[in-house]
């Protein structure tokens, strides 16, 4: 696939992970293509608690999506994000890369936090990624933190991070992703 200005594409799974006894994932990577520019592309893994309620209001239409290229799009909601590079492997066999849970920070659409509250029309409030209209009486709260024994659905993106990484193809090919224990 190939990336554009602010563009993004990524892959998630949703289930139910108990990770509160782990210290981190690891991630198998098999083949990370390179940037047109010979840097290796920057990746974000991302963890929710929440899975966003379905938007009965917007359906995309998408000719090479499963059940007729129909999908409907979910709600935001809090993710918490590690961003990660592959390094180069002298030998073309898989790289390991760790990804502790403590640097895991939580997003919104895409932002810190902090950034987001400042231009979203939604406040962020709560632990697991709970987000609020900004009318309801809570107050700024602390930012959320990862529920690791409730992690709802895991997914790994490739951003343009709006032109720090050139456009151009990429690629990311996965082994077996696990969780690691200290």
């Amino acid at each position: 696939s190939a990336l554009k200005v602010a563009g993004f594409a990524s892959q998630q799974t949703k289930g139910l992970w108990d990770l509160s006894e782990a210290c981190g994932i690891e991630v198998t990577v098999v083949r990370a293509g390179r940037r047109s520019d010979g840097e290796p592309w920057t990746f974000a893994w991302n963890l929710k608690n929440e899975i966003g309620a379905e938007r009965a209001d917007f359906v995309e239409t998408e000719p090479n999506a499963p059940a007729g290229g129909r999908r409907r799009r979910v709600e935001s909601t809090i993710e918490f994000k590690q961003f990660f590079r592959v390094p180069e492997s002298p030998d073309s066999s898989p790289v390991i890369v760790r990804l502790p849970l403590s640097d895991f920070q939580p997003y919104y659409r895409g932002r810190p936090v902090e950034e987001a509250a400042e231009w979203s029309d939604r406040l962020l409030v709560g632990d697991g990624g709970r987000v609020a209209d900004r009318d309801e009486p809570y107050g700024r709260q602390a930012p959320p933190q990862l529920d690791t024994a409730s992690v709802r659905a895991m997914s790994v993106m490739v951003q343009s991070q709006f032109r720090s990484q050139p456009d151009g193809p990429f690629e990311l090919v996965l082994g077996p992703v696990t969780a690691y224990f200290c």
